[in-house]
């Protein structure tokens, strides 16, 4: 539902500056090149995003049991800070329609002793047991966008479409462990999951011009539903500031925030996951 509110309230002020926008600025093409440098038909930044993470996980046995809610920091004592590559960009079709596209990825892992017992899966790890565990995240966005507003000035407008999180869990142990069978013993044993989650989501997003070529921009997307037995409640902030000093490059900084809650029912169990991350962007513009 929050995520919701803040898609309403966003919607209600694109609705009021696009109504305001043809007294803020002109709308001639000349104009336009001015204040963005350039026509530009699409546009790709690379940089580093980093991370502070907050992970949780859980997995339930095949008979529907609920695992422990494991956290990846707290209980496997994976590093809550990571810096990852990240890669979005957009084609327009004109001035009003575009295809916005997004990736992000990270691969942590860690090998902890447990302080307490954990249950993920069929399997408990009982307190003493050395645990590997290895998270591997990549995401893929991509969304039809319509700019109501594109004059130089500002762009106002919405898009819908899809963020895919392809998540892989891997949790082994040596020490004492319960197998799913009820055996009890001192041995190594491993449980691996992996969920494909295609998340549908609206997005809404502004940038303004503050001087030619410097832009502050904002962008929200988020969803709350489940559909044949995907569950996700997202929540994607990100805010920040680009300066395109010369006809193809420049250079921006945000920062973005990001928590999905997101589960797969199944005969096999049932794999859930929190993520919460957020922080600092810095990245390469390319523009043409």
């Amino acid at each position: 539902m929050n995520a919701l509110r803040g898609l309403a309230t966003l919607l209600v002020a694109v609705a009021a500056a696009a109504v305001a926008a043809p007294a803020l600025a002109q709308t001639s093409s000349y104009y336009y090149k001015h204040q963005r440098g350039m026509d530009e038909r699409f546009r790709l930044d690379l940089g580093g995003f980093f991370q502070k993470f907050e992970t949780t996980v859980s997995l339930s046995n095949a008979a529907g049991t609920a695992g422990t809610d494991v956290s990846l920091e707290d209980d496997l004592g994976q590093d809550s800070k990571q810096t990852s590559f990240g890669a979005d960009g957009y084609w327009r079709f004109g001035r009003h329609g575009r295809l916005d596209f997004a990736y992000r990825g990270w691969n942590r892992s860690n090998s902890h002793m447990l302080s307490k017992d954990i249950v993920f899966g069929g399997t408990t790890y009982h307190a003493g047991a050395q645990i590997d565990s290895r998270l591997r995240v990549n995401i893929a966005e991509l969304y039809y966008a319509y700019s109501f507003v594109n004059n130089g000035d500002l762009e106002l407008g919405l898009g819908l479409g899809f963020s895919t999180y392809f998540t892989a869990v891997d949790v082994s142990g040596s020490g004492t462990v319960t197998s799913a069978g009820g055996s009890t013993a001192a041995s190594a044993i491993s449980e691996t999951r992996s969920l494909v989650l295609p998340v549908p989501a609206l997005k809404a997003y502004f940038a303004y011009a503050l001087y030619p070529g410097l832009f502050a921009s904002a962008s929200f997307k988020g969803i709350t539903g489940t559909i044949s037995g995907y569950h996700a409640d997202l929540q994607d902030f990100r805010g920040g500031f680009d300066y395109v000093f010369s006809k193809n490059f420049g250079l921006g900084g945000a920062y973005q925030y990001v928590k999905i809650n997101a589960s797969r029912s199944g005969t096999s169990g049932d794999l859930a996951f929190t993520y919460k991350y957020e922080g600092p962007l810095a990245y390469l513009i390319l523009v043409f």
